[in-house]
C-alpha cells in the first residue's frame, strides 16, 4: 500500500478556473468534448436566471452572437439575500454565483430595476428581497479555451441546445420557457428586445475598453489545485 500524500500548502498550487477546466476538464463538462462546452456555458446560464425568475410562466431570452458570445436576458426577477449575512448588491449576489462567467475572455452581468439602479431590498422573513428586476448576462466566450474558431462556437447551436435541455441533466422546469436567437442562422431578433440588446452590448463594449483583458496568468476566478 503506498504511503498517504500529506497535501501542505506547500504542495498547492493556485490556478486561474481556465486553467482548472484545462488540467481537469471532466469535473467541469463530464465526458463531453469541447465543442460542446459552450453548449453547457448556455445551458448553465439559463438555469442560474430562470431560478431568478418568478410568475407563472418563467422565461430567459438567449440570443447566440455571430462573434461567438451569448447574451441571456430575465425579466420579472427577484433576487433573495440572508438578512443576518454582511449587506451586498443584488448585481454582486447574481454575479457571484456565476462563475463559469470567468471562462469569457469577458463578461459583464448587471440588474436593474425599471431602467435603474435597484434600490433598497425590503425584508421578508429572515431575507432581503429586490422584486421586479431585469438580470441580463453577456459572456464573450474564449474560443481557444474550445479549440474553435469563434465564428463556429455556435454552428447548428440551437438544435444542439435543445437536445441539452431534453437532458436528464438540464432538463427545463415544466413552468419555464427558453427563446433561443442563433444570429448566425439567421435568426431574427424580437423587435421588443432589440433595443435592450443593442444597450447591452453598447455597455459591454464599454466595460471592455475600460477593463481591458489582462493576460490568464493573472486572471481571477482561482481554484486551488494539487501540485502532482
Amino acid at each position: 500500500m503506498s504511503e498517504r500524500q500529506d497535501y501542505t500548502s506547500a504542495r498547492l498550487t493556485v490556478v486561474s478556473l481556465r486553467e482548472a477546466v484545462q488540467r481537469h476538464p471532466r469535473m467541469y463538462f463530464g465526458d463531453l468534448l469541447p465543442p460542446d462546452w459552450p453548449l453547457i456555458i448556455c445551458a448553465w446560464t439559463v438555469h442560474e436566471l430562470l431560478d431568478y425568475t418568478v410568475g407563472t410562466t418563467r422565461q430567459v431570452h438567449l440570443v447566440l452572437h455571430r462573434e461567438g458570445a451569448l447574451t441571456a436576458v430575465a425579466n420579472q426577477a427577484r433576487v433573495a439575500w440572508p438578512a443576518v449575512a454582511r449587506t451586498s448588491a443584488a448585481d454582486a449576489i447574481v454575479r457571484h454565483r456565476m462563475w463559469w462567467t470567468q471562462l469569457g475572455w469577458s463578461s459583464t452581468v448587471t440588474v436593474d430595476q425599471v431602467g435603474q439602479v435597484p434600490g433598497p431590498p425590503h425584508q421578508i422573513g429572515d431575507q432581503l428581497v429586490w422584486e421586479g428586476l431585469r438580470i441580463v448576462a453577456r459572456i464573450d466566450l474564449d474560443a481557444d479555451l474550445f479549440g474553435i474558431a469563434a465564428d463556429h462556437l455556435w454552428d447548428d447551436a440551437a438544435a444542439r441546445l435543445r437536445g441539452t435541455f431534453a437532458t436528464d441533466r438540464f432538463r427545463l422546469p415544466g413552468d419555464s420557457q427558453v427563446s433561443i436567437v442563433d444570429e448566425a442562422a439567421g435568426s431574427e431578433v424580437d423587435p421588443k428586445y432589440r433595443d435592450l440588446l443593442s444597450e447591452v452590448i453598447d455597455r459591454h463594449a464599454r466595460w471592455v475598453k475600460a477593463h481591458p483583458p489582462a493576460p490568464w496568468a493573472n486572471s481571477g476566478g482561482d481554484v486551488t489545485d494539487r501540485d502532482h
